[in-house]
């Protein structure tokens, strides 16, 4: 039987074979999951290594137990206090994200999602901005 680099073969105490594959790339974050049938486990191994190195792999898991919300008060905790020239600017659009989305946990975030959102704010602050014009020029 032919197992890949990175493939376990695992006999558990009732004789039932699993295979475990773990995922180390230099740089990301290591990835491991175990499958019934070997060939599940290298069509999973083959798609997450080309994710992860095109920077596309969301960890799902990290990504259901996560929104937008805890996102961006980790970011108001941990990076924005680093940045102090335009923190202001920063968290006033974040707010709005997370208003918009905050909800949402990370996985679900499509973008379609973003887009939309996106385009509202856009129209928003086109509005705002054709409104404070007016008032200037009238």
């Amino acid at each position: 039987m032919n197992i890949p680099q990175g493939i376990d073969r695992r006999v558990a105490k009732n004789g039932e074979v699993s295979y475990r594959v773990r995922i180390r790339i230099k740089g990301h974050q290591s990835f491991s999951k175990t499958f019934q049938n070997l060939t599940h486990a290298k069509q999973w191994k083959r798609i997450t290594e080309s994710s992860v190195e095109k920077g596309e792999y969301v960890h799902h898991a990290v990504g259901r137990e996560k929104t937008l919300s805890n996102a961006v008060e980790k970011y108001f905790v941990e990076v924005l206090p680093h940045k102090p020239k335009d923190a202001k600017n920063v968290k006033r659009h974040l707010l709005r994200w997370k208003e918009e989305l905050g909800f949402s946990t990370l996985s679900k975030i499509k973008s379609g999602d973003l887009s939309k959102v996106r385009d509202k704010l856009l129209m928003e602050t086109t509005s705002v901005f054709l409104q404070t014009a007016k008032k200037t020029f009238d």
